[in-house]
């Protein structure tokens, strides 16, 4: 496991400030079941595992018209670009 970054958000007009820490985990395991907590399943959570560019597709493609879901997806593209950006150093 690595660190990736952090996107830190403040919106001063809602009165909220977010740190959001990104990693990238490595594995070797085919085990692909999730473990979630009691709580995590109350909340309906769900992991999804997707190669790479499923999670461009996925992620780019994305269309909001609230606001709050903007600003989510503008944080979602910086790490998802700085991570693309990383693998291709590689």
């Amino acid at each position: 496991m690595r660190e990736l970054g952090v996107v830190a958000e403040n919106r001063a007009s809602l009165d909220y400030a977010q740190l959001n820490y990104y990693y990238v985990v490595d594995t070797s395991s085919n085990d692909k079941d999730n473990h979630l907590t009691g709580e995590e399943k109350q909340n309906h959570m769900q992991v999804q595992w997707h190669t790479l560019d499923e999670m461009v597709r996925l992620i780019t493609n994305q269309t909001f018209a609230r606001v709050q879901q903007k600003y989510l997806h503008a944080r979602d593209m910086a790490a998802l670009d700085e991570y693309v950006k990383r693998m291709q150093v590689k």
